[in-house]
């Protein structure tokens, strides 16, 4: 009995050159997109970060209106690392504002306001919901883009991806 030889013509598989050549295409292919995805979490955490800080500055703004009570706001540098937290001489339970916890900014590599590096700054938040002192605080990683929280109108805050008119 005689086993029939395939003519090569007729193969069904993959030569080794062929198989490289596509494990070269898709690794090239997972090395950037795997560097988009890094840089796209790296920015998510940081808009994350300050959104979070606006959002806690923007809750002690209204627990000053609602409990009429003052309240400060702190910025600080720690070990290189930023973090924010509020402190209020009432006692408000940890619910509602929890002034042992410090908050991490720790994608954030500066933090600016109004373009003195800050390296403690505290804003108090009167008891009619007034900030100050007002200006602008900046918040970027190690490249030029960033976020600015705007405190100039004292009452109306905002965030923002562009930089800010400064008022007079």
């Amino acid at each position: 009995m005689t086993i029939p030889v395939k003519n090569p013509k007729n193969r069904k598989s993959f030569t080794l050159l062929e198989v490289m050549v596509a494990i070269c295409i898709f690794s090239m292919i997972a090395s950037i997109s795997g560097w988009q995805i890094f840089r796209m979490i790296l920015e998510y955490r940081f808009n994350n970060q300050v959104a979070d800080c606006f959002s806690s500055l923007q809750n002690a703004q209204s627990l000053a209106l609602i409990y009429q009570t003052d309240l400060s706001f702190e910025i600080f540098l720690e070990n290189d690392i930023y973090y924010y937290r509020v402190h209020s001489p009432e006692p408000f339970p940890s619910s509602i504002l929890n002034q042992e916890k410090k908050y991490s900014l720790s994608a954030v590599d500066v933090c600016k306001y109004n373009k003195e590096l800050i390296k403690n700054k505290k804003w108090e938040i009167f008891s009619n919901g007034l900030i100050y002192p007002r200006g602008l605080i900046y918040f970027a990683k190690q490249e030029k883009r960033g976020l600015w929280i705007d405190l100039q109108k004292g009452f109306l805050i905002n965030c923002a991806k562009e930089k800010p008119i400064k008022n007079g």
